[in-house]
């Protein structure tokens, strides 16, 4: 069998994750994983890790769950101490716990983090070393292209004794480069007692696990001599899947930790059991395939039928762009949330019962409330400054007549931290009365707003190919009562948006009972709609879900089916502008953000070596001397509270924690809540007390007049939008968007034979001049000579040849004709070619960017006396770019218009 070195860019959708454990307090360790299952709200075991005899253990056993962008992927970590070489779970034997979110962990750096372990709501101290116990995950998007299931006989010979009179009991490990440049374990054989010559049994692993389809990863083959529960290193061999499978030799010399050849460990066997061959197509491949499906169920279904049709195969394009859009999110790309609520007068008074913003307790928020934490908080884990803006539209100030159809909910300013800092501004505005609710609801100012933000990001992606891709995601919460005028301005917008292919994706939410038909026909998953110039759109980025459709159902389920066309959009944005996945930058092992994944270093043995002035995890002797009754009480606590009533009475369950606070959970399934500020754990959620307590009159008088102070201030400044009066092409077109070169260039490769062949010349040239085109703006030599008349001001450049002769001939540059040529180099910058040249000089014009003035350069005409000649630099000519010095090194075509006398000149040099 030959395999591949190349990898394949795209994963499958599934991720693995391999652990790993700092400084726990037993050597004896086994880690139990587990998932929360969204509809029970039950902790499922995925699987568990091997015995680990070391208290730094790194675990060799995979775990594989499929990655769902829609879902909040709950993931929980128990360590406990194993009994009799059992990996039996016992709830005495418990070292600690440890949760992550399988978002946080794709969006992580490197796909990489670490969690301090607790035990109930306690942080797990190490008192021989004085540091915290933590757990570390690293994470990888699975490969599944090609699978191959491979098994291996390895066996060495000539290994050192570990005594004078004792052999060696040997294991063999395998080890897999990681994305931070270090090994981690992927498998380990069993022990080969008393003997210099060992010969290990036969194991079987898969390309998945030994390469994850990069058949070149570098894989390190370490064996050591295990006495008792302690490992000596003894030598280490390195090579790939690619030479273990093709290479004819066989024999890997194993180098101790001196680099002296300490043996040889030989590969006896390895036979490919299968090989299973997953390619998947690209969603935009599918298209005449899912063509058909759409005819056929426009023919042959009614139209029901029709629309789950269309949504079960806008479901499998989602599966099928869910790995591509894995892929990218490894290279640093951002997803930018913003949000938009509706303050018109047709969700009723804050103060009805009825009203759709009526704000009540924590136990039933308020509609608006229940759709900002259902997916608010799964598209912020994807937004590392966790800074978002929160718009508002159709409400009415005392302080003005006008409708303001565009203003911060927060008059502090547009972003607030994280998702609790989103439904904190907007529960503060309604309770504040700072402005009436009105109308009418207009969509095109926050639409408006939102493309202008996504125009210069997009732009500087387009030129830096190092700028990492950011993606924008507006989020409307609105009744859908929209005024008629304001819907072709909303179809116009979102059709400019969708062709111009700008990286953004518009959620609708329809709140409460109304006629949501227009937010129906923006969606366009059925029939597309038309600005006024008759354009449909090209790229799908609507996404309409009405709120009264999840009312019986979980939380989970809106945001589910709210949030399964992102992968889709943010695919087709990234395959029609032509980006690829930015690279990885190289990982540094810094300890400046706790919660990146930070691993000690360590010697062959596995013994910690901490660095110097490493003070993150170190505990000081005023914590280790601390009173361990509270730490009895909490357990007796935990061990009182089962796991279906802490579940089924946490109220505050779906409430957002602030900034700074992180929520945990015990091994029993039990949450609490971590705030790092202050380093301290508590079982209440943090906002309970402050919710659950009513504000007095006096709060909500001096909360009313705070929040129209700070309004009064963005109403002088001038920040609220009234009307919508300014069109799309006022409104956008002052923001360019850029395009690549290579797709300027593909527009201009259809012309004539001439121009292609002239492209060609100059390409294999690479920018240097030549005598049949001119190439302005670029760097070269000084200029020899130029000639300017001696009695008059500096007017006109006139351009002179060295004498070759006494027979000497003047030569003038060759001027540009009216109908000129524009092409694009390599670097995308325009150049004009000359036409033939005329008898008659004219002007030179030079091809700018567009919206700026041309400037143009006029050659001089001979002169028939003779002048003293002056010597001057050259002049500087701005083109749209940074100034260059426009000198001509190489002398340009000769035209001879007329036989002139010979000049007489004095030269200077």
């Amino acid at each position: 069998f030959q395999l591949t070195a190349k990898r394949s860019r795209m994963s499958s959708g599934r991720v693995e994750f391999f652990l790993s454990a700092s400084d726990l307090t037993a050597h004896h360790a086994f880690v139990a994983v587990y998932i929360k299952n969204l509809e029970t709200k039950e902790w499922n075991e995925i699987g568990r890790t091997e015995i680990s005899y070391n208290p730094n253990p790194r675990f060799a056993n995979q775990f594989i769950v499929p990655f769902v962008f829609e879902e909040e992927q709950q993931l929980r970590f128990d360590i406990y101490r194993a009994v009799q070489n059992q990996t039996a779970v016992i709830s005495k034997n418990i070292i600690g716990s440890a949760a992550f979110k399988l978002s946080e962990v794709v969006h992580a750096k490197h796909q990489m983090l670490t969690r301090t372990l607790t035990k109930g709501r306690k942080v797990v101290k190490n008192r021989a070393s004085k540091r915290y116990s933590r757990l570390n995950i690293r994470l990888e998007p699975l490969n599944e292209d090609i699978v191959d299931n491979v098994a291996f006989n390895f066996e060495a010979s000539n290994l050192p004794k570990q005594g004078a009179f004792s052999k060696s009991n040997a294991i063999l490990e395998i080890h897999r480069l990681g994305s931070d440049g270090k090994f981690f374990k992927i498998h380990e054989t069993e022990v080969a007692k008393k003997t210099l010559q060992p010969n290990w049994s036969e194991f079987t692993l898969t390309s998945t696990i030994l390469c994850n389809g990069d058949a070149k990863r570098t894989l390190q083959l370490k064996v050591y001599h295990a006495d008792k529960d302690q490992r000596k290193y003894i030598g280490k061999c390195q090579t790939d899947y690619d030479k273990l499978l093709n290479d004819a030799d066989k024999d890997f010399a194993l180098k101790d930790p001196k680099g002296k050849q300490c043996g040889t460990l030989r590969l006896t066997k390895i036979r490919v059991l299968a090989r299973q061959q997953n390619a998947q197509q690209q969603p935009q491949q599918q298209q005449p395939q899912q063509q058909q499906h759409y005819e056929q169920a426009q023919s042959d279904l009614e139209q029901k039928l029709q629309h789950d049709a269309i949504r079960k195969l806008q479901e499998a394009k989602s599966n099928r762009s869910r790995g591509k859009f894995l892929t990218y999110l490894q290279g640093n790309c951002e997803l930018s949330l913003m949000v938009a609520v509706d303050f018109t007068g047709s969700n009723g008074y804050a103060s009805d019962p009825n009203s759709l913003h009526h704000i009540y307790q924590p136990t039933r928020p308020s509609p608006y409330q229940a759709a900002l934490r259902s997916i608010c908080s799964i598209l912020a884990q994807y937004d590392t400054d966790q800074k978002f803006p929160v718009w508002g539209f159709g409400a009415k100030f005392p302080q003005h007549t006008q409708v303001a159809h565009d203003f911060p909910v927060n008059p502090d300013g547009e972003e607030v931290d994280g998702v609790s800092g989103i439904e904190s501004a907007y529960v503060t505005a309604i309770q504040s009365n700072a402005f009436q609710f009105s109308g009418p609801c207009c969509y095109s100012p926050i639409l408006t707003k939102a493309i202008n933000e996504t125009i210069g990001a997009h732009n500087r992606v387009m030129q830096d190919t190092n700028e990492s891709i950011q993606y924008y995601i507006l989020l409307v919460l609105t009744n859908g009562q929209i005024c008629e005028q304001d819907k072709q301005p909303t179809k116009n917008l979102l059709i400019y948006a969708s062709n111009q292919n700008l990286p953004l994706s518009i959620i609708f939410v329809g709140i409460g009972d109304g006629d949501f038909a227009f937010l129906n026909e923006l969606d366009g998953d059925f029939e597309p709609i038309q600005d006024d110039q008759g354009n449909t759109a090209k790229r799908d980025i609507v996404q309409f879900v009405a709120m009264k459709e999840f009312v019986d159902k979980d939380r989970h389920e809106l945001s589910r089916y709210t949030l399964r066309e992102i992968p889709i959009q943010f695919v087709s944005y990234v395959d029609n502008n032509r980006l690829e996945p930015r690279k990885k930058q190289m990982f540094l092992m810094k300890r400046t953000a706790s919660k990146y994944f930070q691993e000690d270093l360590e010697d062959e043995d596995g013994n910690v070596e901490h660095q110097k002035g490493d003070t993150m995890y170190q505990i000081s002797d005023d914590e280790l001397a601390t009173d361990s009754e509270e730490d009895e009480e909490d357990e007796k606590s935990e061990a009182a509270a089962s796991p279906q009533t802490t579940a089924a009475s946490d109220n505050m369950s779906n409430v957002p924690v602030p900034v700074g606070w992180e929520k945990g959970y015990t091994a029993s399934g039990r949450p609490f809540y971590i705030n790092h500020k202050t380093r301290s754990t508590q079982w209440n959620h943090p906002l309970k007390d402050q919710m659950q307590q009513p504000k007095s009159s006096q709060e909500l008088s001096e909360l009313q007049q705070k929040q129209a102070a700070a309004y009064n201030v963005q109403l002088m400044n001038n920040s609220l939008d009234y009307g919508n009066t300014k069109s799309t092409a006022t409104a956008i077109t002052h923001k360019p968007i850029q395009r690549q070169a290579t797709m300027l260039t593909a527009q201009f490769a259809q012309s004539a034979a001439p121009q292609q062949a002239l492209l060609q010349q100059r390409s294999s040239a690479s920018l240097q001049p030549q005598r049949t085109q001119s190439i302005y703006a670029q760097p070269q030599a000084r200029p020899q000579q130029v000639v300017q008349p001696q009695a008059q001001p500096q007017q006109r450049v006139v351009y002179a040849q060295p004498q070759a002769s006494q027979q000497q001939r003047v030569v003038y540059a060759q001027p540009q004709q009216p109908q000129q040529r524009v092409v694009y180099d390599q670097f995308g910058r325009q150049v004009v070619l000359p036409m033939r040249a005329q008898p008659q000089p004219q002007q030179v014009v030079y091809a700018q960017p567009y919206g700026q003035p041309q400037q143009r350069v006029v050659y001089a005409q001979p002169q028939a006396q003779q002048q003293r000649v002056v010597y001057a630099q050259p002049q500087q000519i701005q083109y749209g770019q940074p100034q260059q010095r426009v000198v001509y090194g190489q002398p340009q075509q000769q035209i001879v218009y007329q036989q002139q006398p010979k000049p007489q000149f004095r030269q200077q040099y």
